[in-house]
């Protein structure tokens, strides 16, 4: 499973990077009870390339969103997360806005998830391997 997090071009942080505030009662600590994710590997790109878009966007071939989320993705740098945890995929869900943030605007496009574990391990071959 991993995590995009994608900032608009001179943004420094403060912007609507996308970036998703982590607190103790969020369920990404390592609690005792076996809770939380691990940060298995991290990358940062300077910019996504074609075939990494074409992998990562959240519309399919032929939606109204494809073209705009492939320039959206290609166009600005993005860091990569590789993360595990029990339940991992439900944790996230829950903190991640749905359709990457972006409210049917492919150009606003800011975090992205795995949808399923398959697609998790395809796409982290392609970022990490």
């Amino acid at each position: 499973m991993h995590r995009i997090l994608r900032g608009a071009p001179g943004d420094d942080g403060g912007g609507e990077g996308g970036a998703v505030d982590i607190d103790e009662g969020s369920g990404w600590g390592g609690s005792a009870g076996g809770g939380g994710l691990e940060l298995l590997d991290l990358t940062w790109l300077p910019a996504l390339t074609a075939r990494q878009a074409r992998e990562l966007s959240p519309y399919e071939v032929g939606e109204r969103g494809w073209p705009g989320s492939l320039d959206t993705l290609a166009s600005a740098p993005a860091l990569v997360c590789a993360l595990r945890g029990v339940d991992a995929f439900t944790a996230l869900r829950t903190l991640l806005p749905p359709h990457g943030g972006c409210d049917g605007d492919p150009g606003r496009l800011s975090v992205l998830m795995s949808p399923t574990p398959e697609l998790a391990l395809r796409q982290a071959l392609l970022f990490f391997s």
